[in-house]
């Protein structure tokens, strides 16, 4: 799902850029650098949902990050509990 976000803000980039133009009055480079980042936090989102392991994530490389970081942290949601049997074989 996050890769298909990612997919539809780059689909219909040029109206969400005029948009953020029209709302805030960024300039249109500065609107479209930020569609394009959404994109690609929502693909690196994407990326780290498939490994589900806690880490600090690299993303030094993309564009615009080189000052911050990306973790991701395991949290349990509820409890949970098993019952487990043994047969005794004789």
């Amino acid at each position: 799902m996050l890769s298909r976000v990612a997919d539809l803000i780059l689909e219909n980039r040029q109206a969400l850029a005029e948009t953020l133009v029209a709302e805030s009055g960024v300039p249109w480079k500065d609107s479209d650098n930020e569609v394009a980042r959404a994109a690609k936090s929502f693909r690196l989102s994407a990326e780290e949902a498939r490994r589900l392991v806690g880490e600090v994530v690299p993303i030094q490389g993309a564009a615009g990050q080189s000052h911050r970081m990306a973790f991701t942290i395991r949290t349990p949601s509820e409890v949970v509990g098993g019952v487990r049997t043994f047969i005794a074989r004789t």
